[in-house]
C-alpha cells in the first residue's frame, strides 16, 4: 500500500489505495520521517479515513466551505463550555494559526507545528501536548459539525483530524531536535519534570520555625512570624487541598462532628465544582476549631482572599510567593507549595491503624484527593524506604 524509496539525498513515499483517486507521492528529508508518515497514513486508510491532503484530485474548497481556523476556534469557544486551562491554550494558538484555513491543517503542517513548538518556542513535552490537544479538540468539534451538516449527501469517507495521526511520543525531543538546538543560545532539550518529593521531618521543623519567626538562615535575619500562613500550611500539608480550595474555605464547609472538610474542588470538568470529603487529623481539628469559633458559617476561615472571583488569581500568586520565600529562607529552594499536595497524598497512603492495617484504601485516597484514576495516585505517591520497612512485621 505504501512504498518508501530513496531519491538521492531525500526519501519519497508512494501511497496507493482503493479509497484514493490516484497514487499519492510525497518527499521527506529523512527516512524515519517518511516511514512514520507512511505508517500513519496506512493506519488511517485501513480504518476507512482519508486524510484531506491525500485527496489532491479533489477541487479546492471554496472559502465558505473552508473556514479560517481562527473562526473555527471562536465558534468552538461560543458553542462549548471551554475549561479555563483550555481557553488559555486557545489564546496561545491564535498566532500560529493566523491566516490558516481548515484545509491547510494537514499531517505535514501538524508535524511542522510540533517541530516549531520544540525548536522555536523550546517548550517542554507536556506543554506541547497541551497545545496540540487543545487544537485537536477544536478540529474534532469542527469535523463533527461538518459530518452532521453533510449527512445524507452521499459522502462515504469521513475526514481525519491530522493532529490525531501524530505518532506516539511526538512531543518528546529526538536526536535530530537535539542537534538542531545545539547551536541555539539559551535553548536545550526539554523533558517533563516529575515531582518526586517527600518532606522530611527535619525539614518540616525548619519550615515551621521560619513561620514562627524563629529560624535564622545563614546571613539572614528571621522572617516575621506569620500565624495565618502557618495555619494555611498546616491545612495544605495535612489535607492535600489545593491552594485556592484552602483560602476559599468557609466555616460551613467544616464538619466537626464527622471530622471532615466538604471541599468544593476547583478541578471539575470544564470548571464545574467537584465536591469531595477530606478527613481531618486531630491536630487539624483543634486548629480549625480555634479559627472558626463563633464565626458565621459563610465566613472565610482565612483572611487572604477578598471573596471576589477576580481576586482568586492574584491571591494564589501572592500566597505562592510567600511560601516560596519561606522555603528559600530555610534552604528548600526546590520546594513549591504544590509539593505539599504530594506530601499529603503520601501521608494518606502510609497512615496505619494500631494493628498496622492501612487506614485508607487506594480508592479512598483517590476520592479524598479528587481523582478519577489511580494513575494520579501513583504519580503523587513518592514513598520513602522507611515508609515501607517493617510492614510485614505489623500485627
Amino acid at each position: 500500500m505504501a512504498a518508501v524509496t530513496q531519491r538521492g539525498a531525500r526519501w519519497q513515499i508512494r501511497i496507493k489505495h482503493k479509497l484514493l483517486p490516484k497514487p499519492f507521492f510525497y518527499t521527506f528529508e529523512d527516512e524515519a520521517a517518511a516511514r512514520s508518515y507512511a505508517h500513519q497514513m496506512e493506519a488511517a486508510l485501513a480504518a476507512g479515513i482519508v486524510p484531506f491532503e491525500l485527496l489532491d484530485a479533489k477541487p479546492k474548497p471554496k472559502d465558505a466551505d473552508d473556514p479560517l481556523v481562527i473562526k473555527i476556534m471562536r465558534d468552538y469557544s461560543k458553542a462549548v463550555n471551554v475549561a479555563p486551562s483550555d481557553e488559555a491554550n486557545l489564546k496561545l494558538l491564535l498566532t500560529p494559526t493566523t491566516g490558516l484555513r481548515f484545509s491547510h491543517i494537514t499531517y505535514q503542517w501538524a508535524r511542522q507545528f510540533v517541530v516549531d513548538l520544540k525548536l522555536k518556542d523550546n517548550l517542554a513535552p507536556g506543554t506541547i501536548r497541551k497545545r496540540v490537544e487543545s487544537l485537536a479538540r477544536v478540529l474534532d468539534w469542527h469535523l463533527l459539525q461538518v459530518a452532521e451538516a453533510t449527512k445524507g449527501n452521499g459522502i462515504a469517507m469521513p475526514m481525519a483530524n491530522p493532529l490525531r495521526l501524530l505518532p506516539r511520543g511526538y512531543s518528546l525531543y529526538s536526536s535530530n531536535d537535539a542537534n538542531a538546538l545545539a547551536g541555539q543560545e539559551g535553548k536545550k532539550v526539554k523533558t517533563d519534570v516529575k515531582r518526586n518529593f517527600r518532606l522530611p521531618v527535619e525539614q518540616e521543623k525548619l519550615v515551621l520555625a521560619a513561620l514562627d519567626g524563629l529560624r535564622e538562615a545563614e546571613g539572614k535575619k528571621p522572617l516575621p512570624s506569620d500565624p495565618e500562613l502557618k495555619d494555611l500550611y498546616t491545612l495544605l500539608v495535612n489535607t492535600g487541598m489545593r491552594l485556592s480550595e484552602c483560602f476559599k474555605l468557609r466555616v460551613g464547609q467544616i464538619d466537626f462532628t464527622e471530622e471532615v472538610i466538604n471541599v468544593e474542588g476547583s478541578k471539575g470538568h470544564r470548571g464545574v465544582i467537584k465536591l469531595r470529603f477530606v478527613p481531618m487529623v486531630p491536630a487539624l481539628v483543634s486548629m480549625l476549631r480555634a479559627k472558626t469559633q463563633d464565626k458565621p458559617s459563610k465566613s472565610l476561615v482565612f483572611p487572604f482572599w477578598s471573596g471576589t472571583p477576580e481576586d482568586i488569581g492574584p491571591c494564589s500568586s501572592s500566597l505562592s510567593k510567600k511560601f516560596r520565600k519561606i522555603f528559600d529562607h530555610v534552604g528548600l529552594n526546590h520546594l513549591r507549595e504544590h509539593d505539599l499536595r504530594h506530601e499529603a497524598t503520601c501521608r494518606f497512603v502510609t497512615y496505619r491503624t494500631a494493628t498496622g492495617v492501612p487506614m485508607f484504601t487506594e480508592t479512598e485516597v483517590c476520592k479524598i484527593m479528587g481523582w478519577n484514576s489511580s494513575a494520579l495516585m501513583l504519580r503523587y505517591a513518592s514513598l520513602r524506604g522507611r515508609d515501607l520497612s517493617g510492614l510485614f512485621n505489623a500485627t
